[in-house]
């Protein structure tokens, strides 16, 4: 339940769901009708708007005219609806919403969400993720006493998006803290170098496991490296797999809402180690770390999957490079990928698919495909990626 200070000052912690990398809090809706539902939000740092599925926008009785496009989505802007976290107000006045539409009941295929709470939300909070103990602590200012070691982390003021400074190669990054971000990413142009740099450190070409993130057009034509070490304040993280995003996206696009430049996010597989406190006020993130990164999170058939909006999953691509195996001729992008062993594929979330293609090295799974119609089987192994 909250905890309240004062008539204005108060705090509350609730459950925090981990899938695939990414964090899900349950909150309270009202609808129109003054009705209560509970949906879940995924929580994203990252976020550039709040927004809610058509399908809840539907069952709250919220109404809207105007439909806009971005990155080939449709939204229409609306009024947002009155929103509490186990009873704590939570304040939306300085937010923009929108409802996503034409997604059937989630957010985006894959991601089981009714919705994303976003960055200049956030902002106006101090926001706790205890990844470790799978918790979320939502408070006003100067509410908490903070704990852990402290890293000043800068603030747009606008976008309310948090960047970190982190260290690879002996080199200093500015990084968007990215909770919406299941893997962490980095410039194409600053993974090449590095490539160049150190050719001992292990590369493959696509995007798979959590590096795997659902879009399109994020994980086309995509490079993975495994980073000897970085720093990360005091820590230092070894073997550290990042996956690329094409040049310009985070140094000229997301720097612009940035405190300063970025050449990248840090996601969900280094802050899932971590109990991250942000102090947005203060522009401070506290850390606590419980874990280390796994060298073992790229060991899987190395499959790229486009979760389709039926719930099934198409192959997008097939991961070339470093221990990949070659099964081009097995399987082809466009394949529809059915069954994994004897688990159905379809109607997964993203992160479930991903986990059926996991396994110990040089493991067989039996995969079901459908191509063109026809359905066929195959077996392929289970390498480490990277």
């Amino acid at each position: 339940m909250p905890q309240a200070t004062n008539g204005h000052s108060q705090h509350v912690t609730v459950p925090l769901r981990i899938e695939h990398n990414r964090p899900f809090v349950d909150f309270e809706v009202k609808g129109a009708d003054g009705s209560t539902h509970t949906a879940r939000f995924w929580i994203d740092t990252g976020g550039g708007a709040f927004i809610i599925t058509e399908a809840l926008a539907r069952k709250l009785g919220m109404s809207w005219e105007e439909v806009i496009e971005s990155d080939g989505s449709r939204f229409a802007p609306c009024s947002p609806p009155a929103l509490s976290l186990a009873g704590m107000p939570v304040r939306l006045e300085h937010t923009q919403a929108l409802v996503i539409l034409g997604q059937s009941v989630h957010m985006t295929p894959g991601v089981f969400a009714d919705g994303q709470i976003c960055g200049n939300l956030l902002a106006q909070y101090h926001v706790i993720f205890d990844y470790p103990h799978h918790q979320f602590t939502l408070a006003t200012p100067d509410t908490l006493t903070s704990q852990g070691t402290p890293l000043a982390t800068p603030i747009h003021p606008e976008s309310g998006f948090p960047r970190l400074e982190v260290q690879i190669d002996g080199q200093t990054y500015g990084m968007l803290l990215d909770t919406g971000a299941s893997h962490t990413m980095i410039s194409r142009m600053l993974l090449d170098t590095l490539t160049e740099a150190h050719p001992d450190w292990p590369r493959a070409n696509g995007a798979v496991g959590t590096a795997n993130m659902g879009y399109e057009q994020a994980d086309t034509k995509k490079c993975m490296l495994r980073l000897a070490k970085c720093t990360w304040g005091p820590y230092q993280l070894a073997d550290v797999s990042v996956v690329s995003r094409d040049p310009g996206v985070f140094e000229e696009r997301m720097s612009t809402w940035m405190a300063g430049p970025i050449v990248g996010a840090l996601g969900g597989n280094i802050l899932r180690c971590f109990r991250v406190e942000i102090d947005y006020a203060g522009q401070t993130t506290y850390l606590e770390q419980y874990a280390t990164p796994t060298p073992h999170d790229m060991d899987l058939v190395g499959l790229t999957l486009l979760p389709q909006i039926d719930g099934s999953y198409r192959v997008l691509e097939i991961a070339t490079g470093g221990n990949a195996p070659q099964i081009s001729e097995q399987i082809q992008a466009g394949d529809i990928l059915l069954h994994v062993n004897q688990q159905e594929i379809s109607g997964l979330s993203l992160a479930s698919a991903v986990d059926a293609l996991r396994g110990v090295p040089s493991q067989m799974h039996t995969l079901q495909l459908e191509r063109a119609g026809q359905r066929r089987e195959v077996q392929v192994p289970v390498r480490r990626i990277l």
